[in-house]
């Protein structure tokens, strides 16, 4: 009987999860309660991306390539929603460290509503929208009908993909990373076992090829939406799940969303856009450079979704600590992640060209697409500490409800740099595929010194609370 007991309240303890005050105690150890569990969550969310499109990968390169194509006119739209839920992160994170419940609790009942809506937007615009978008961006043959068939299964998670995406924003607000990670994590392996079922029909399941690879993400998202409503239900905000909760809209608590949000929603708008034209470009040179860049991308993956750690926790610490009206701690806060992402990622891209044969020998044994992905993982572990610095940074700015700063490096790293840039080597002067690679990781860099000139001023660092 008590071993039963004592089983339950564990059980009772890790849905509930626990909130952390990170306007007080050593900052060097604050930042490390919050990165590393967002650290941990971020690279295994990126083992399982990588281990979904190895598993996808065995049916061949035009699936490899129409899949990828499909997953970068998905974050058009759905980035630019879940850019909204930095928003929603910095004011939950300032009423709670101003111990303002109410109006935390507010805001993150509207953060929910908007998502919920959002979320059905977006399958509707996927699902009716696949095949113009794939066509637009050069994708043609097997990768399209691949592409086509998995964007309009995938569609079906986008609501529940929405909810899930801000429950954790809200939940990492208050200073609780772990219990969600755990949740995400046991998520992603039933995501994984589903793969293995329904992509190539093991266990007297049917053979569904990409669309068993989304009907997986479905069935896995709704049991982390599930158990995310849970955990906010027991939460301090007490929010309780109701039909009002996911489609009642709060024009107040809105619009301070919305105006905290926008310029995070634009920037992801021309950051997803212009990567989807200079994607566009490269599908002139072929579907095999298309799914090396894709197999690059998801391994470098690896490598950058520490740095998405650092910029939660940069927006959760420089947002707590303005909220708590301590300036300086603010500051010293965004100083230290910069610091801090720029090194760990230092160190994770030696290691990412040391073994990139073996890695990219997991997705294809194509040998002319594993040395397209080899020579991107090659150019891009150069810029790896830049681009620490540039999601530190863009995280603090959005902490402290300057999210317009971070708009001002992404314009000039994609529209300034990436897109002309790709244009001319591609058409213009007919260069080689490694060339884009170098313009990838040089507008790295140079986004990169933008933002510290930026954040070197400390105009930007201010008491205000909207």
């Amino acid at each position: 009987m008590n071993t039963l007991v004592t089983f339950k309240n564990r059980l009772t303890s890790l849905l509930k999860g626990r909130e952390v005050d990170f306007t007080l105690g050593n900052l060097w150890k604050k930042i490390w309660i919050l990165v590393l569990p967002a650290m941990i969550h971020g690279l295994l969310h990126t083992l399982y991306g990588m281990v979904d499109f190895a598993m996808v990968g065995q049916l061949g390169p035009d699936v490899l390539a129409g899949v990828g194509l499909a997953r970068a006119v998905m974050f058009i739209f759905m980035g630019a929603l879940f850019a909204s839920a930095s928003g929603v992160s910095a004011l939950v994170s300032k009423y709670f460290g101003a111990g303002d419940m109410p109006s935390a609790r507010a805001c993150a009942a509207q953060g929910v509503s908007l998502f919920s809506i959002g979320g059905l937007g977006l399958w509707v615009i996927y699902y009716l929208g696949a095949g113009p978008f794939l066509g637009i961006i050069g994708a043609e043959g097997e990768a399209f009908t691949e592409g086509y068939n998995y964007l309009r299964w995938i569609s079906s998670s986008f609501f529940f993909i929405s909810l899930s995406v801000s429950l954790f924003s809200i939940l990492r607000a208050m200073g609780d990373s772990i219990t969600p990670l755990i949740h995400s994590t046991i998520s992603n392996v039933f995501n994984i076992f589903l793969n293995y079922l329904l992509i190539y029909g093991n266990w007297g399941f049917p053979e569904m090829g990409v669309q068993g690879a989304a009907l997986a993400t479905l069935i896995s998202r709704i049991y982390y939406c599930v158990v995310l409503f849970y955990m906010l239900e027991k939460s301090s905000l007490a929010i309780p799940f109701s039909r009002q909760l996911l489609f009642h809209l709060n024009t107040t608590f809105l619009k301070r969303i919305l105006k905290l949000s926008y310029p995070s929603m634009l920037q992801s708008l021309i950051r997803e856009g212009g990567r989807l034209l200079y994607v566009s470009f490269i599908t002139t040179l072929g579907m095999g450079v298309i799914a090396g860049l894709n197999i690059g991308m998801r391994i470098e993956g690896f490598v950058f979704m520490p740095g998405f750690a650092f910029a939660m926790a940069a927006t959760t610490m420089v947002g707590q600590n303005l909220g708590a009206h301590d300036l300086e701690r603010a500051r010293k806060s965004a100083r230290v992640n910069c610091i801090m992402a720029a090194s760990f990622m230092s160190l994770l891209a030696i290691p990412m060209v040391l073994f990139a044969n073996h890695v990219v020998a997991l997705f294809t044994d194509d040998t002319e697409v594993m040395k397209f992905a080899r020579h991107y993982i090659y150019f891009v572990a150069i810029s790896e500490p830049f681009l620490g610095i540039i999601f530190a940074t863009n995280g603090s700015f959005r902490g402290a409800q300057r999210p317009h700063l971070a708009l001002l490096g992404d314009t000039l790293g994609y529209w300034g740099i990436r897109v002309p840039l790709s244009f001319l080597a591609v058409y213009i002067f007919q260069l080689e595929y490694w060339y884009i690679w170098g313009i990838i990781s040089l507008a790295t860099i140079l986004q990169a010194a933008a933002l510290l000139y930026i954040a070197r001023k400390r105009k930007w660092l201010t008491l205000r609370l909207y």
